[in-house]
Formats: C-alpha cells, sequence, structure tokens
C-alpha cells in the first residue's frame, strides 16, 4: 500500500472537520427537528447520534492511516541535538 503525502492527511482532516462542523450546524439540524419518532426515538436524536458515530468512525480510520513509528512529541531531530 502506497504512503500518502503529509499534505493529503492534513486535506482529509480538514475536509472531514469542516463537513462534520456543517453536519452539526444549524440550518441542517433544523431538517431534522421534526416530530417523527423512530423507534419511538425522535429523529433528531437519531440523526445526532448517528453523526457522532460517524464522526468517531472517521477520525479512526484517518489515525488508522497515520504514519507509523514516531510518537507523537518526536521531532525527529533528538538525533542531532544528543549530548555525549
Amino acid at each position: 500500500m502506497a504512503v500518502p503525502h503529509p499534505d493529503q492527511h492534513w486535506t482529509n482532516w480538514l475536509c472531514s472537520t469542516i463537513f462534520f462542523a456543517v453536519l452539526f450546524n444549524y440550518p441542517l439540524l433544523q431538517v431534522f427537528n421534526r416530530t417523527t419518532l423512530i423507534f419511538g426515538v425522535p429523529l433528531l436524536i437519531i440523526f445526532l447520534l448517528l453523526g457522532w458515530i460517524l464522526f468517531i468512525w472517521a477520525i479512526y480510520r484517518f489515525s488508522c492511516h497515520l504514519p507509523k513509528g514516531r510518537g507523537a512529541n518526536d521531532t525527529g531531530r533528538d538525533e542531532e541535538h544528543k549530548h555525549p
């Protein structure tokens, strides 16, 4: 499997963040704010729960494709500045 360019990761994260910000914003929430019940649960609550699950799944999928082998605080410059 080819490793995507780091800018591609940044673009994916940015696009997903914007998508979910729009998803949980007023105009779209108003569309699902109805008195319709599905299995006794309001449509808005189902929309929010499914959207939240989708958001968590997207974060998981993006994090699975991050390069492995470096810690969160590792900048790769430690070997240059090691003291004896």
